[in-house]
């Protein structure tokens, strides 16, 4: 409240940010000493085993993926969106501004609604921490890929992360179930996806996420133009994975 009553929106924006990395601080699920010195733009190969995260460590677990699909997005938004704004696309969220700014339709869209907001906020921070990911304070803290993104984006390492202690639950009507009338439809709409993600060599989501295709099979599209009103199918998507979906969806038509 102090700083929202501040008239300089400029120092309003540094203070924010500020206020922003002690509520990370606060939170950290990464070496504290790591987090201070990343604060400063300093880094540390190992953790300092002194602070109460290394003496109490948290439960860790492979988070390629999570950090793969934060790492997609950013760059797929042009890293140019702070972390709430990635997060709501991440979810799947049907806000005014994400679909204004058609950003329904990209292929990261919905991949994170298996996670609250939450446990992507402690996912997204530990990234930063980690050297993966900066907040820009000079432009709206929108957050930006560092070098060491590039690796772990291209699947070259692997990434251990804690897991996050919050327990959020999935957002709000992108993981719920299926209608039955639409079941088989998705069922052989997901067994389309794993073929191509397998031939790909690739995970599933970065063909399309489940949210994307519950759209499709609620949608039904009979036809490429019909096929690019699918949320989370863009132009390049079509190309690539469209003619294998609308045979299914044909498929499935003419057996019902």
């Amino acid at each position: 409240q102090l700083i929202e009553r501040g008239g300089n929106e400029q120092q309003k924006r540094i203070e924010l940010h500020k206020l922003g990395a002690m509520v990370a601080f606060a939170e950290a699920l990464t070496c504290r000493r790591r987090v201070l010195l990343g604060y400063f733009g300093e880094e540390r190969d190992g953790d300092c085993g002194n602070c109460d995260i290394c003496l109490n460590p948290p439960e860790m677990y492979d988070a390629t993926e999570d950090a793969q699909k934060v790492l997609s997005c950013v760059y797929r938004l042009r890293q140019g969106f702070g972390m709430k704004y990635v997060i709501d696309v991440l979810r799947g969220s049907s806000a005014e501004r994400i679909r204004k700014l058609g950003h329904d339709r990209l292929s990261t869209w919905g991949i994170g609604a298996h996670l609250g907001d939450g446990a992507w906020s402690s996912i997204i921070r530990q990234l930063i921490h980690r050297g993966y990911l900066m907040q820009d304070v000079e432009s709206y803290s929108v957050l930006r890929l560092l070098p060491a993104a590039r690796p772990l984006l291209r699947g070259e390492i692997r990434l251990q992360l804690a897991r996050p202690r919050l327990r959020d639950r999935p957002a709000s009507g992108r993981r719920e179930t299926v209608p039955a009338p639409e079941r088989a439809l998705f069922d052989q709409l997901r067994a389309v996806r794993k073929q191509l993600a397998d031939e790909l060599g690739v995970p599933p989501y970065i063909v399309f996420g489940d949210a994307t295709l519950m759209h499709m099979a609620s949608l039904r599209p009979d036809s490429e133009a019909r096929m690019l009103e699918v949320n989370g199918v863009g132009r390049v998507k079509l190309e690539r994975f469209g003619r294998a979906f609308l045979d299914c969806i044909r498929a499935w038509e003419h057996a019902s």
